[in-house]
């Protein structure tokens, strides 16, 4: 029969929150660590020119698509890709706000087209079946890659192909990579 200080430390090794899952927001640090900054020059190939980049940015800032907003969206674009290429005389760097759309837009592009995997190892329940030591890979790709990338749950995880709807979740310290 175990004595009750070693119940107390093994809990305390284990952790506080080792019983609770983690949140959603390890999958977006996870997302944002490892799909890096985006130049212009790849998002405009990535995502099929200069007017599909500045039709996603005004959909995402939600503004309204008309003549003038994409042609003032697109010179903006120009300017930062003058930038880049270190051309023209009203070279501009995006800011940061545009330059986190620009991430999220070629990120997307890219997972639609060529999809990723998400790997995942450490304490991990799938169907509510719990293991200590467990790996686990999960393929996206297409329409469901991109709106995961956009809203990445663990239940959004768990509707992907690789299991069939079955739940997955995290405890403690688990190791997420997302692989393009």
């Amino acid at each position: 029969m175990p004595r009750s200080w070693d119940t107390r430390k093994d809990a305390e090794a284990r952790g506080a929150g080792a019983d609770i899952p983690l949140g959603d927001n390890v999958l977006a640090k996870a997302i944002d660590r490892d799909m890096g900054k985006w130049t212009v020059g790849d998002v405009l190939s990535e995502a099929g020119g200069t007017r599909n980049v500045a039709e996603s940015m005004l959909r995402a800032r939600g503004v309204e698509i008309n003549k003038t907003s994409l042609s003032s969206q697109m010179r903006s674009i120009n300017r930062w890709l003058a930038s880049e290429t270190g051309s023209g005389s009203q070279a501009r760097k995006p800011n940061a706000a545009s330059q986190k759309m620009l991430n999220r837009i070629g990120r997307n592009a890219q997972a639609a087209s060529d999809g990723f995997t998400v790997s995942m190892s450490g304490d991990i329940s799938i169907e509510k079946y719990r293991r200590a030591n467990r790996s686990t890979f999960v393929h996206m790709q297409g329409d469901a890659a991109a709106a995961f990338l956009d809203n990445p749950t663990f239940a959004g995880l768990s509707g992907s192909d690789n299991y069939g709807g079955l739940a997955i979740e995290a405890f403690g310290d688990v190791q997420i990579s997302i692989d393009l």
